[in-house]
């Protein structure tokens, strides 16, 4: 049996599959297809959904005096970083998984390995519940119920189903066939979990071997963790920082725009994530415009925002949402970033809709502007001492 195992399980209402108003046992096709990852809510994979698989952020204690690390493809973390840590710590980077003290990963590691789904898949007992039905309307053959007894039988505790009736528009359907339709849909509908909407499985049989011999190893680390380590002596970039790298990002001047970029560049970028984050999306076009865009310093810099999309327009309510977002996956979600951010909304967003301008009708505090509970429940509070 194996682990996590996903069932693809195709339903037939076709009446070529049906006989005596029951199922046919051919009208089930069962076909394997990978194995479940996890369930998630977002566009991607987020560093909130790893949790599921026990990965956490590095305990800050975590000593990396004399350990042996393997990496993972798809990381955000330069080498000659690392050559920083293997200085300090006598840390050692080796090519073989099985012989290191920690696994380095990225989300862009499991966002590549994992296929995406708007199908949910559902637990065994679950799944036993639907065919309970089924059979409770006398909807199955013996030959039915017993392929997916065997099918129960078979497979591991931790499989999962992803089950249909599937309808080809050219044939024909039978009343039972119909009602088999809306029971597993309903079935499906009272069973699924409204938090999340998307499933990832990995299909690939190569990444399936990357992904058994990654959680069967050594303690398991996000390239995040050891970047903060790697840039534990650099600057932290505050609220205090923000206006004066604004001004200068925004400048005519050339060559304050790019002081601007290549200090954002050598900071303690976890540390002052929200900041240059803010900068970052809203000012993408500036950063551009610089003469240290493409140098091997910036291009680290950038690629740890490689999944952000700043494309849009301020005015736009959905440009500011997708930040939020952004932030909330990434776990960077600061008070600092959401003021910046409702602000801009009460300036650009609700004066570009005909609200706060002179002669108005209508008026809207900065205060009233609130976000998702979820969101609202997530904010982080951060002190930082320079």
């Amino acid at each position: 049996m194996t682990e996590n195992q996903n069932y693809k399980i195709e339903v037939s209402t076709d009446e070529k599959d049906w006989e005596n108003k029951k199922l046919k046992a051919e009208g089930i096709k069962i076909k394997e297809e990978g194995i479940f990852l996890l369930n998630g809510s977002s566009w991607q994979i987020t560093h909130e959904d790893l949790k599921f698989l026990g990965i956490v952020d590095m305990p800050e204690d975590y000593d990396l005096t004399d350990k042996k690390m393997y990496r993972y493809s798809n990381l955000n973390l330069p080498r000659q970083k690392v050559e920083l840590l293997k200085d300090k710590y006598n840390l050692k980077v080796i090519r073989d998984a099985d012989k290191a003290d920690l696994q380095v990963v990225s989300l862009k590691f499991f966002n590549k390995i994992a296929d995406s789904s708007w199908n949910s898949s559902y637990t065994k007992p679950q799944f036993y519940e639907i065919c309970k039905e089924l059979t409770k309307r006398n909807l199955l053959s013996d030959d039915a119920k017993k392929g997916i007894g065997v099918l129960l039988q078979n497979s591991h505790s931790t499989a999962v189903f992803d089950i249909n009736a599937s309808k080809n528009w050219e044939a024909k359907e039978t009343v039972e066939s119909k009602v088999c339709h809306e029971v597993i849909h309903s079935m499906k509908s009272e069973l699924q979990n409204k938090d999340y909407s998307k499933t990832y499985i990995i299909k690939q049989s190569k990444d399936v071997d990357t992904y058994n011999k990654l959680i069967s190893n050594s303690l398991i680390v996000l390239d995040k963790d050891i970047n903060k380590r790697c840039c534990e002596e650099l600057a932290i970039l505050t609220e205090e920082d923000y206006p004066q790298l604004i001004k200068m990002i925004t400048s005519n001047d050339i060559e304050n725009r790019t002081l601007a970029l290549e200090t954002m560049a050598n900071c303690n970028i976890e540390e002052s994530f929200d900041i240059v984050s803010l900068i970052f999306y809203y000012e993408f076009e500036w950063c551009k415009s610089t003469k240290n865009w493409n140098t091997v310093n910036v291009k680290s810099f950038r690629n740890r925002f490689s999944d952000m999309n700043s494309y849009g327009s301020q005015t736009a309510g959905l440009h500011h949402s997708t930040l939020i977002r952004w932030l909330y996956d990434e776990n960077y979600l600061t008070r600092f970033a959401v003021d910046n951010i409702k602000e801009r909304i009460h300036t650009k967003v609700l004066k570009a809709a005909g609200i706060n301008i002179d002669n108005t009708v209508f008026k809207v505090a900065l205060e009233a502007i609130k976000m998702a509970d979820k969101y609202e429940e997530s904010i982080i509070e951060k002190n930082v001492d320079k």
